[in-house]
């Protein structure tokens, strides 16, 4: 397997190349064809944080030029291009940034023309269908009209409305009830991958951390569902009691392509970025099997794990820090240590989540 560096050297090489191929290449579609699929004669894909090394590394070389501009609204949209680009070059540019900016217009939070925000709402919509479809198997929700969940157990909940939330009860192999969790469910429908220090994740374990202090005999098992998560999340969910749902897509509200035209921008947009987007916003199979099989498997494990690391008397502060966007990365990364280090103590195991000597990176991935 290459080394850390032997990664960015490759991610380096498929930059350039994409570059000399397509003309320009937006960020996130840079990570859509190089880190989301194998590119061309590459082996496997290479991982974004490989990706932002090796895109550093180029522009302070000069080998590859951003090129920026702003919306209506505010928002930079940059395009990258090798150097001294042509003017074919900076028309190509151009428009991978017109079809990125129509996407930023799906992805904001704010009520749209359609209605609810496309891409925000539509894996809301996703979770909500997939939940009620595994309802029978043990969940009650909270709100099985739709929309957020503020009051649990007659209270706000702490830190902020959820997405979503149910209590699952499951039936033991005496065939009794089993013990009652609940399940508090956040929806990030982003295009980048969640890292174990990325701060979207800690807007869930932050309110499901202080959901179980209020409540220390009600058992908790957090649900953080989202479009790729890196592995290394992976393995820290598995130790801390949380559970990740990757959708490996971003689904889109069908609205955004109701008439002919607007049909026919989608497809370009999807086409031309390789977003993968997918209109949609009802129920999967594979995230019913998730509720339905997956989960209620891991259930009893995981929420007593978290119970126990929550209860670790530094554990709630660190979380409520790193849910902080306004912190350092330095900041991230030292507090990423010191709930790695309350793992450790905890549960008595190694951390694979977490390494001191390379700033939050895996040395081999």
């Amino acid at each position: 397997m290459p080394t850390a560096e032997e990664w960015r050297s490759l991610a380096a090489k498929g930059i350039v190349e994409l570059l000399d191929t397509e003309g320009a290449a937006t960020q996130p579609g840079m990570e859509a064809k190089l880190a989301d699929a194998k590119y061309a004669k590459f082996d496997s894909p290479i991982h974004p944080h490989h990706l932002t090394t090796a895109r550093n590394r180029l522009l302070d070389a000069g080998m590859i030029e951003r090129i920026n501009e702003r919306t209506r609204g505010g928002q930079i949209v940059a395009t990258f291009v090798l150097a001294d680009p042509s003017k074919a070059v900076l028309r190509i540019a151009g428009r991978k940034r017109l079809l990125h900016r129509r996407y930023l217009s799906w992805s904001s939070a704010a009520a749209t023309e359609w209605g609810a925000p496309p891409i925000p709402a539509a894996l809301e919509r996703v979770i909500h269908r997939s939940l009620l479809e595994a309802a029978p198997r043990g969940y009650h929700l909270l709100r099985p009209d739709g929309g957020e969940v503020s009051q649990i157990a007659g209270r706000p909940v702490p830190g902020g409305s959820l997405d979503n939330a149910a209590f699952h009860t499951g039936v033991g192999a005496d065939g009794l009830p089993g013990t009652t969790k609940l399940m508090p469910i956040e929806a990030k429908n982003v295009r980048q991958w969640i890292y174990p220090r990325t701060q979207e994740l800690y807007q869930l374990l932050d309110k499901s951390a202080r959901l179980r202090v209020a409540n220390p005999n009600l058992p908790v098992m957090p649900i953080f569902v989202c479009r790729r998560v890196q592995f290394l999340t992976g393995k820290m969910a598995q130790q801390l009691g949380f559970h990740v749902i990757q959708t490996w897509r971003q689904y889109v509200r069908p609205a955004v392509a109701h008439t002919d035209e607007d049909a026919r921008k989608f497809e370009e947009l999807n086409t031309e970025l390789s977003y993968n987007l997918e209109l949609h916003e009802g129920s999967v199979e594979p995230m019913v099997k998730q509720f339905t099989g997956v989960i209620p498997k891991r259930c009893d494990d995981a929420a007593a794990r978290w119970g126990l690391f929550v209860a670790h008397p530094d554990v709630p502060d660190l979380v409520h820090r790193m849910r902080d966007d306004g912190i350092s990365n330095d900041e991230r990364f030292d507090t990423l240590g010191e709930l790695a280090a309350a793992a450790r103590e905890v549960f008595s195991e190694d951390v694979d989540w977490f390494h001191e000597d390379d700033q939050g990176e895996h040395p081999d991935i």
